[in-house]
């Protein structure tokens, strides 16, 4: 546990004022992910959810390797509530308007 706090005070002394000679603005980039949907109630969903979907990928392909069946598609999809975020229901209506334009056109 020392050696936890010894590396944590080293961090912490290490990046003192690194935001302000970076140019970074907690408050401006929470605004800019703000417009594009991403807040701190979701941020979650796609950090670490994208980091488990990839991992799971990986091991997917990997345990069926010589079967003929892409694991992406016929089990992970396929098995995930999707419809279940309101981020992926958005999408899933954006979708659907896309392929009404392109049908009326």
């Amino acid at each position: 546990m020392a050696f936890l706090q010894r590396l944590s005070d080293k961090l912490i002394a290490a990046t003192q004022g690194i935001a302000n000679d970076c140019g970074f603005c907690y408050e401006t980039e929470c605004n800019r992910y703000a417009r594009l949907g991403l807040h701190e109630a979701n941020a979650y969903l796609y950090v670490r959810g994208h980091c488990l979907y990839d991992a799971l990928i990986a091991i997917g392909e990997k345990l069926s390797i010589g079967t003929g069946a892409d694991f992406e598609q016929n089990v992970l999809k396929g098995s995930l509530a999707f419809e279940q975020y309101p981020e992926i229901a958005r999408i899933k209506t954006d979708i659907g308007k896309l392929q009404a334009l392109r049908q009326a056109y």
